[in-house]
Order: C-alpha cells, then structure tokens, then sequence
C-alpha cells in the first residue's frame, strides 16, 4: 500500500513537471512572435522615415534650382477689387469640404491577448506622410480623452508602439475628412462624441508613436480618421 501511495505521487508529480514545461514553452514562443512582429513593425516603420528623409531632400533641391521669381505687378484699384473679391471667396469657402486630398486612418489590432474593456489601436498598414485615405470617404473619427487612467496589469506606459496611452477612445458617427476645414472643427466634433475634453485621436499619443492600449470598444472591419502633427496628411489643416 505505501509503494503504491509513493508511486502515485510520483506520476503526479512528474504530470505536473511536464505541463509546467509545456507551458513555459508556449509562453515562450508566444512572448518571442510578438517580440518578432513588433521588430518587423519598427523596422518597417524606420524604412519608412528613411524615405521620408530623402523626399524632403529632393523637394529642397528641386525648390533650390528654380529659376527668378515672378516679377510684382502694381497694385491697381482694378487689381485691388479683384483680390478683395478672391479674398472674400476664400472666406466663404472656408467653411466648405476641401478639395479631395488623402489622409491618414488607423485601425484596430483584433489581439487575442487584449484585456477585457481595453483596445489596441494604431497605424495598421497607414501612410503617415501622405495619408492613406481619399478625404471624402465617410470613416468614424477615432476620438480621445486622457483622464490619468492607472496603468492596466502587464500594460506599461513606456512600452514602445504599444504603450498606455492613459485614457478612453470612441468612434464618432462615419464622417467625411474634408468635413473640417481645421483639427479645431474635428476636436469639437469629438468631444460631442466622448464629452467635454474629448478630441482626435494623434499618431503621437503613445510613446514612440504608431500605437497605443486604450480604454472602450470599437468597431471591427473599419479604420478612423487620425491626427498627425507636423506632416501632410491630414484632410483638416492643423489650427
């Protein structure tokens, strides 16, 4: 009877060894392809500034070797009226769709490791130097609100690309980009989206950019119209 008391708990110990060792490897090959896709993602993303680099080199070159400026021609009262009439146009189109550019739009990251109640939102194959998007396509725009939401467990806010983001997002009602004629007309439609101190989402938000965790719900199947500073490609200007 004791033999056979001691050879059970042999067997269960070692049934408990080897799924401790199953485990552990999972995990570790589930820690090691995220590690791998998110150096995949950064180096795509590095490619990506390079090439920005070299665009802006050209377009200083190419702005460098033009010729003499466009003699002034005086001003008239003829000259005159008519800017003041253009002037006025310009006014009233102020408020109208603009012309049909691109811009950039984010997307939803379908994790499975994702907590309950929070999203993973960010640039999922986007163009953040020349938009991705032609303006007049009606999308949600991805609306923010920073409240010093606590870090959740396993989420850090310095985690590069995948970062805290410290608050609540919210898909406003599909709109068109070119709606707005500034980011100021966007942020209040935003905040009569996800309340007072609500505004559009930005590419830089997380730390180190591109994406970040977030409180809330989103739709699937669908990307949202984001903010960038300091590039174009928005459908808003950036005032």
């Amino acid at each position: 009877m004791k033999t056979s008391w001691i050879m059970k708990a042999a067997f269960g110990l070692i049934a408990f060894l080897i799924l401790f060792v199953v485990k552990s490897v999972a995990l570790n090959l589930h820690q090691a392809a995220d590690r791998k896709e998110q150096k995949m993602r950064m180096a795509k993303h590095a490619a990506e500034e390079r090439q920005h680099v070299l665009r802006q080199k050209k377009f200083s070159a190419a702005a460098q070797s033009t010729g003499p400026a466009t003699p002034v021609t005086p001003v008239t009262s003829a000259t005159a009226a008519t800017a003041a009439t253009a002037s006025t146009e310009a006014n009233l189109k102020a408020t109208a769709p603009a012309a049909v550019g691109r811009g950039m739009t984010w997307k939803l990251y379908d994790k499975a490791e994702v907590q309950k109640g929070l999203v993973l939102v960010g640039c999922n194959g986007c163009d953040a130097y020349r938009g991705d998007t032609t303006c007049d396509t009606q999308l949600p725009l991805l609306c923010l609100k920073k409240d010093g939401s606590p870090n959740p467990p396993n989420i850090a806010s310095d985690t590069k690309g995948r970062s805290w983001v410290g608050g609540s997002v919210m898909a406003s009602r599909p709109v068109a980009g070119n709606r707005f004629a500034t980011i100021a007309q966007a942020n209040q439609y935003c905040e009569q989206t996800i309340g007072k101190g609500g505004r559009v989402a930005e590419h830089h938000d997380g730390f180190g950019d591109w994406s970040f965790y977030a409180k809330g719900q989103l739709p699937k199947e669908t990307k949202f119209w984001v903010n960038i500073q300091g590039q174009p490609a928005n459908c808003w200007a950036n005032r």
